[in-house]
């Protein structure tokens, strides 16, 4: 959903612990942090951070997530930057 984003603050989400669904694409994100997602780990399904800026995700991102599904995370039309020493 556009918006205009181009960050998401730390805790942003603390408040809304029980989201399933996010949608984050079409923005000019260009970083994801692990403390901007904080508080959504134990609900959220699916994240859509499709088109953005995004080049790299913090490694730990995704680390504390009990429902996430790897596949239902969109990632398409970025610009990613791949260091061989962030590889999973």
């Amino acid at each position: 959903m556009q918006c205009g984003l181009r960050s998401i603050p730390e805790f942003t989400f603390m408040e809304v612990s029980r989201l399933q669904t996010l949608d984050l694409s079409e923005n000019s994100l260009q970083h994801l942090r692990q403390r901007s997602l904080a508080g959504l780990h134990a609900h959220l399904e699916t994240i859509n951070l499709d088109n953005n800026r995004l080049t790299t995700l913090d490694r730990c991102v995704f680390d504390r997530f009990d429902s996430i599904d790897l596949l239902k995370v969109g990632v398409t039309l970025n610009s990613w930057t791949v260091h061989q020493s962030n590889l999973i």
